[in-house]
């Protein structure tokens, strides 16, 4: 039975960290699009030469290169989650032998 109870708390740990990993896609996601909007409102004021031109193309620059990272992160994370759904599916097919064994 230790065996079992063993399994199973591996997979209560995998479900929560699931859990974490599925939050953080949402805050990447929230990130990502607060930053396209601000990034496409520099676009629209360039276009139409509000504030300085320099200045805006610069900010518009560091906006890219932050939605890059998030999208990054992003793809990182969807393959650790992948992987903790993958050991999930594992451990509940042990759990479940083990269960039918007895």
């Amino acid at each position: 039975m230790k065996e079992e109870e063993f399994y199973q708390k591996e997979l209560n740990l995998i479900k929560e960290k699931l859990s974490e990993v599925k939050k953080k896609v949402n805050i990447n996601r929230q990130k990502n699009k607060k930053l396209r909007d601000k990034r496409e409102t520099l676009l629209v004021d360039t276009v139409l030469k509000a504030g300085d031109l320099k200045e805006n193309l610069q900010k518009i620059d560091k906006f890219k290169e932050d939605i890059e990272k998030l999208e990054d992160e992003f793809r990182d994370l969807k393959t650790i989650i992948k992987g903790l759904e993958l050991r999930e599916k594992i451990f509940k097919s042990i759990i479940d032998e083990k269960i039918e064994s007895f």
